[in-house]
């Protein structure tokens, strides 16, 4: 086991194995994300009668996901993850049928075409859907030319998400590039990777819940947290790892 002090630099891929929960999250935060928004984490939300109506972004960005319209907040659920360390994990619960989505009032999207986006999700269905898009239907989590591609319960990519199975998804994007967006997905422990279609993200508010504001590819399914990185962060093996440990440590 190897044991990193939050001085400690990433030298090499191992995955790095930190002391608690806060020594994670200061990583990602060594990370420089763009946004990062913990609706587990009820310091991070504003709720109001069991809706979340704002999603603060951690990271010092400003990107605050939100939604003005009471019928359009998706619900939240305590501690639908289960308590670690007796402190409660939340979800938002979005049902893939109404307009429940939250957006960002700034570009999250600025045109660079290099990024990395990491999730921890739950479908509730087999729909096609997309927990989180850009605002166009050209970009976001594993949506392919036709199709949304998600693992079944064996970390196999399939057509369709697998209902009730836990999803730590990390999506990363350099167009042009080679001309694909590559996915690593642990499905309850068994990683699987997709190559998919790529398009230019171009220039776009942070839409949670659907793929853009016309609310094409609902989502239905449980939300705990979203990340974004202004970078390509599949070469940095260091870095995947960190990422894939901590939603490991946090919500299994």
């Amino acid at each position: 086991m190897r044991i990193l002090t939050l001085d400690s630099a990433f030298t090499d891929a191992t995955i790095p194995l930190l002391n608690k929960l806060e020594d994670y999250e200061a990583q990602i935060t060594a990370l420089s994300p763009r946004a990062w928004w913990d609706a587990s984490n009820a310091a991070y939300r504003t709720d109001a009668s069991g809706k979340c109506a704002q999603l603060t972004d951690r990271s010092g960005g400003g990107f605050h996901l939100v939604q003005a319209t009471g019928v359009n907040q998706p619900a939240v659920t305590a501690n639908y993850w289960g308590a670690l360390n007796g402190v409660s994990r939340d979800a938002l619960i979005f049902d893939g049928a109404t307009d429940l989505f939250m957006q960002t009032a700034g570009n999250v999207f600025d045109s660079t075409n290099v990024w990395t986006e990491a999730m921890f999700i739950r479908s509730a269905s087999t729909a096609l859907a997309v927990p989180l898009g850009n605002g166009t239907q050209n970009w976001g989590y594993f949506q392919g030319p036709t199709n949304i591609q998600f693992p079944n319960t064996s970390g196999v990519p399939v057509a369709t998400p697998t209902a009730g199975t836990n999803l730590a998804l990390i999506g990363t994007t350099n167009y042009p590039g080679s001309g694909q967006m590559t996915a690593t997905i642990d499905v309850n422990g068994t990683a699987a990777t997709l190559a998919m279609a790529n398009a230019a993200v171009g220039t776009n508010k942070a839409i949670l819940g659907c793929t853009q504001a016309s609310h094409v590819f609902k989502w239905n399914g449980a939300v705990a947290e979203a990340i974004i990185f202004k970078a390509d962060l599949s070469g940095n093996a260091p870095a995947m790892a960190m990422l894939k440990a901590y939603f490991a440590m946090k919500y299994r």
